[in-house]
């Protein structure tokens, strides 16, 4: 299986009565680019991202890849802090 690095952007996830949306750097093996971002959106799904926001039914929340690179190797990443950076996504009116 081949190695990527996928930089995740997540929007329109409500935190603390805002809009708010992220990046996330991902680490997955896959077979292919497609494989990798369903198995990256995956683990960002069921982490801490549930109790974070507040899900809704018919809520439009999204998370997509903004970039992908595959990698020889993880070695170097194993202490690579895969936190979120969130931002606001609040017009300024």
């Amino acid at each position: 299986m081949k190695k990527y690095m996928l930089l995740m952007n997540g929007q329109n996830f409500s935190i603390d009565n805002e809009m708010m949306g992220f990046f996330q750097t991902v680490f997955v093996e896959s077979i292919s680019p497609e494989d990798a971002e369903i198995k990256a959106v995956e683990i960002i799904k069921n982490s801490d991202l549930r109790d974070l926001a507040e899900m809704k039914a018919g809520d439009s929340s999204m998370i997509y890849v903004d970039n992908i690179s595959e990698v020889d190797s993880f070695e170097y990443m194993e202490n690579v802090n895969m936190g979120r950076t969130f931002y606001s996504e609040e017009s300024g009116e």
